[in-house]
């Protein structure tokens, strides 16, 4: 069993950077077509410390939760571009708060109806799956970590994560094949959909790049700003 902090951190690491590079590699990317990269990430070490290769009680864990994920939301946070956001306008900001509160509803009214059948313990588990919807994967450890939801409720609230979206999706792409029928029968405005994808193609094309001194800044930042006196 593994119980030395380095060799854990060595070992979870490594396996982090072999799912990611399978992930993107050209070879094996379409074996996390259905099962994304982010299920194995979390899967794999629950699954050695099930079976006794690494330690399951050690402090390497909680000092992850209470040290390095802070800063990572932080620099994740610190890259948003506010500007480029507030510049796509009211319809857009109306629809993104629109579609996150739709989400938060839809999930509690979801919880509502299956809560006889798994229980009030997965309120949680719900809570770490509206984070994935409204911020991505990032989003959902946050969340499950700050209402502190077990890993029997976390796990499966994964893989809901995972099937969900992709029928969604198949429903959309079956779909978008009659969007204009929609439009007419809900008198949607086109226009307005048009002049956002309009202002985002920038945003999406820009390539950025890396730069050592903006990346210790940032690093720096997220330190001081985890180091920050909490109440």
């Amino acid at each position: 069993m593994i119980k030395n902090v380095f060799a854990l951190t060595v070992f979870l690491l490594a396996i982090e950077t072999a799912v990611l590079y399978l992930a993107s590699h050209p070879r094996f990317k379409h074996w996390f077509d259905f099962v994304p990269s982010i299920f194995w990430i979390y899967f794999l070490p629950m699954l050695a410390s099930t079976f006794g290769t690494i330690d399951a009680k050690s402090p390497l864990y909680a000092s992850v939760t209470t040290l390095v994920l802070p800063m990572s939301l932080f620099i994740l946070l610190a890259t948003v571009d506010i500007r480029a956001i507030a510049r796509l306008g009211k319809p857009a900001l109306i629809m993104f708060f629109a579609g996150g509160l739709g989400i938060g509803v839809g999930v509690y009214v979801a919880f509502l109806i299956f809560k006889p059948w798994i229980g009030a313990q997965f309120w949680s588990g719900f809570g770490a799956l509206a984070g994935s919807w409204t911020g991505g994967s990032a989003n959902m450890i946050a969340v499950k970590e700050a209402l502190g939801a077990p890993d029997a409720v976390f796990l499966p609230m994964v893989i809901v994560d995972t099937v969900v979206p992709y029928l969604w999706m198949g429903l959309l792409v079956i779909g978008a094949q009659h969007q204009h029928w929609y439009d007419r029968v809900n008198n949607a405005d086109r226009g307005i959909l048009d002049d956002i994808s309009r202002r985002m193609a920038p945003q999406t094309t820009a390539n950025r790049g890396i730069h050592v001194p903006s990346a210790v800044g940032i690093i720096a930042l997220a330190a001081t700003a985890d180091s920050w006196p909490r109440p």
